[in-house]
């Protein structure tokens, strides 16, 4: 009986590949999503809000668009005392925007595959905070801390992706994704204008 589930959707899958295509070339897309692994993973870390995507894109061609990328995530760690006594939390919100170049192939006019490339920005804004007063902690240059501080602000984000979409109408789809953006697996909606 397992066996038949496999042998089922490569027979769908084939069968999806023989039909005809719709291209939608010249059409904007908004997508929304949310990331369905955590941004940051630990045994300590927790998410405080999940990764959250939008994004705003032409298909240029049937088979090429271009879309304008923003993420967003914040995370926090478990409280730990150190050896001043300060009970502290350590806080990360981290901001994403880039441009994503995408390759498609339409197997029908409901289920799409694309890949492609992003290349962005992510800022991350990290603070600690003491546990007893709610107020931000600013260590000492050279102490111990639980981030380093020196660390920089932001780094140039380049990663590549894949991913499906199934469309109910002409308007309306839903995505599954892999790949780095905000999150490693993201999924969500696509709105055709």
């Amino acid at each position: 009986m397992t066996k038949l589930i496999p042998l089922t959707l490569l027979c769908a899958l084939l069968l999806c590949s023989v039909m005809k295509a719709q291209s939608p070339a010249g059409s904007f897309t908004i997508t929304t999503g949310i990331g369905l692994t955590p941004t940051y993973n630990g045994k300590t870390a927790k998410t405080d809000i999940p990764a959250l995507s939008l994004q705003a894109g032409y298909r240029i061609s049937q088979n090429f668009s271009m879309h304008g990328f923003l993420g967003y995530s914040a995370s926090s760690s478990t409280p730990k005392a150190f050896s001043d006594g300060i009970v502290s939390k350590v806080s990360n919100k981290t901001t994403t925007v880039g441009l994503k170049a995408q390759l498609h192939k339409d197997f029908t006019d409901k289920l799409e595959m694309y890949g492609g490339v992003l290349l962005g920005y992510a800022t991350f804004n990290t603070s600690e905070t003491d546990m007893s007063t709610g107020e931000e902690i600013i260590r000492d240059v050279n102490t111990p801390s639980p981030y380093d501080p020196n660390a920089p602000n932001g780094e140039i984000l380049y990663s590549g992706f894949v991913g499906s979409k199934f469309w109910f109408n002409p308007k309306i789809s839903v995505f599954g994704e892999l790949g780095f953006g905000i999150s490693i697996l993201n999924a969500g909606f696509s709105f055709r204008l």
